[in-house]
């Protein structure tokens, strides 16, 4: 007779495989995935859902008989049976939401890129809270060379307007197929809130300020709200700044007063930052008439380097048929999530 704890881990090493191969079809663009190849290979997943809750209950009940002897220290292999089991019951525990994801993904609908423009509707308490906080990371009035420069003052920014630009952005880096260590740079930081902000969406994220004032506020701010977050402030000139290359989202609403100097920002972020990289530029004059620049429009107000209009035009078609949630990662769960790794890891939709 088998070990049955040899046999569940036998059998979700297969299934390992399995979701493998799923999450390399989901991870393709929605109009160039194999619908039937994914139905096909999930029923194939599936088929073993019956055979693995069954080798869980000898487990569990052999994990029973075991309670129920005398209370000798337990050798190494009972702990490592009793270890398996509680995570092949989680991952059990799991299967009917990752079914939900997997047909998730299965010839997906359109939602549009920027889903809501009506500020009319946005949450009066979130709106006071945010531009609470605005307040209390920067205090600080504008510093002299800064004004002298040609900064702008830091201007809060409706965080509704800003939370479906982020979202838009997160969209199209998955439609371009990178979802980890996704990083994002608010040029003209101010205080440091909507790094904060982008925190919850991009694994790190980062704001560059001309201000000594308020870089320092929006470092100290960070550290205060934010310690378990890689969120870094960087104090510099955008003008002269080299790091653009580092983002995949690069972020600014016209932080120079200046039109010539703003353009030259806006050419050396351009021609500085990698190809594909998702810029937010949410002000009517950003790329005007400057043709053949090396940045398409996707949605406005987002653009993205390297890309000629028809491709971007193509890239938001893909985008929006990702879902307008933040996924959940494997590593976000308390447990190790075994053979579903793969597949929450490709995964445009949220479990």
């Amino acid at each position: 007779m088998r070990d049955p704890l040899e046999e569940a881990l036998t059998l979700q090493a297969k299934l390992a495989e399995l979701t493998g191969a799923l999450a390399a079809e989901i991870a393709r663009p929605a109009s160039q995935r194999d619908n039937d190849a994914l139905r096909r290979d999930w029923a194939e997943a599936c088929r073993h859902r019956p055979k693995l809750a069954s080798l869980f209950r000898k487990l569990r009940k052999i994990k029973a008989q075991q309670n129920a002897g005398p209370g000798l220290r337990q050798p190494d292999s009972h702990k490592q049976q009793l270890q398996e089991t509680r995570l092949l019951g989680k991952r059990l525990k799991l299967w009917a939401d990752v079914d939900v994801l997997v047909n998730r993904h299965i010839d997906p609908n359109p939602v549009p890129l920027i889903t809501d423009r009506d500020e009319n509707i946005s949450d009066p308490a979130l709106t006071q809270i945010y531009q609470a906080l605005h307040r209390l990371a920067n205090p600080n009035t504008q510093a002299p060379d800064a004004a002298d420069h040609g900064c702008f003052a830091d201007i809060p920014m409706s965080i509704q307007s800003f939370e479906l630009m982020i979202q838009a952005a997160r969209r199209t880096l998955l439609a371009l197929g990178r979802s980890s260590d996704l990083r994002f740079l608010d040029v003209g930081a101010g205080g440091g809130t909507k790094v904060f902000a982008a925190s919850r969406t991009f694994d790190h994220c980062d704001g560059l300020e001309y201000d000594a004032g308020y870089a320092a506020a929006a470092a100290a701010t960070l550290a205060l709200i934010s310690p378990d977050k890689p969120c870094r402030i960087h104090q510099g000139d955008g003008l002269t700044w080299t790091g653009y290359d580092q983002y995949d989202v690069i972020y600014f609403y016209r932080p120079l007063r200046d039109d010539d100097a703003l353009a030259k920002l806006e050419n050396r972020i351009i021609s500085l930052a990698r190809p594909g990289t998702v810029v937010i530029a949410p002000y009517n004059t950003f790329l005007d008439a400057r043709k053949g620049f090396a940045c398409a429009m996707v949605e406005e107000p987002l653009f993205i380097t390297g890309m000629t209009q028809s491709e971007a035009d193509r890239l938001r078609t893909e985008a929006e048929r990702v879902g307008c949630e933040p996924p959940r990662r494997s590593q976000s769960f308390a447990f190790d999530t075994g053979f579903w790794e793969p597949l929450l890891n490709a995964a445009s939709f949220r479990l």
